[in-house]
C-alpha cells in the first residue's frame, strides 16, 4: 500500500451519524496518555455538535507501548459484539493496566459476552485490521483528520472546536495539510 488512508476505516463512528458535515479520523494508541487525553475532548464535540460531526477511530499501537496491541485487538473484539466505544472508553479508563490478564475483566466493565470475546481474542482475527491502520505509516500519535486535514496532539475542547468550526462553514484550515 502507498499513501496514507485518512478514511473513516472500519469501526463505526461514536454517535453513529454517517453523513457528517465534518469527519474527524483519529489514529490512536490505548496506551498512549497524549491519545487518551484527546478523547474526552473529541466525545464532547461529538455529542455536542450531533449529526455534523462524527468522530471515527483508527488502530494505531506503537511499538513502544508493550500491551497496546493487545488492547486494539480487544478493541476489534469488542466492536465484533457493536461494543467497541464502550470498551474504547473502558481501555482510556484504565489505561495504566492494560496487561492481557486484565482484558477480560475490561471487557465485563464494557458490558461483552465474555466466551465470544475470549473466543476472538484467541483466534486472532482482529490482527489484519490492526495491521491494515498501522501501514499508514504514521510517525506518531495522536494524529487526525478533520475532513483530510492533518492534525497531530492533544488538544482541548475549545481548540479542536476552533480547527471543527471552519470546516462546518467550508473554509479552508490553517495548521494542517492535506494529505
Amino acid at each position: 500500500r502507498t499513501g496514507l488512508e485518512v478514511g473513516p476505516g472500519s469501526y463505526p463512528p461514536r454517535s453513529g451519524e454517517t453523513d457528517p458535515d465534518v469527519a474527524v479520523v483519529v489514529f490512536a494508541d490505548f496506551e498512549c496518555d497524549y491519545c487518551r487525553k484527546l478523547a474526552a475532548p473529541l466525545a464532547e464535540l461529538d455529542e455536542e455538535y450531533g449529526e455534523r460531526v462524527a468522530v471515527y477511530f483508527r488502530d494505531f499501537p506503537l511499538g513502544i507501548h508493550p500491551d497496546a496491541y493487545g488492547a486494539h485487538e480487544a478493541a476489534r473484539c469488542a466492536q465484533a459484539q457493536g461494543r467497541f466505544w464502550a470498551m474504547h472508553d473502558v481501555l482510556y479508563a484504565h489505561q495504566k493496566d492494560l496487561a492481557e490478564a486484565r482484558l477480560h475483566d475490561h471487557a465485563r466493565e464494557a458490558g461483552l459476552d465474555l466466551s465470544e470475546f475470549a473466543r476472538c481474542l484467541d483466534s486472532g482475527r482482529a490482527r489484519p485490521a490492526i495491521e491494515f491502520d498501522r501501514e499508514a505509516g504514521l510517525k506518531g500519535v495522536p494524529a487526525y483528520y478533520i475532513n483530510g486535514r492533518s492534525h497531530s496532539g492533544a488538544r482541548s475542547t475549545d481548540s479542536l472546536r476552533s480547527l471543527i468550526e471552519p470546516a462546518l462553514v467550508g473554509e479552508t484550515l490553517k495548521g494542517g495539510e492535506a494529505p
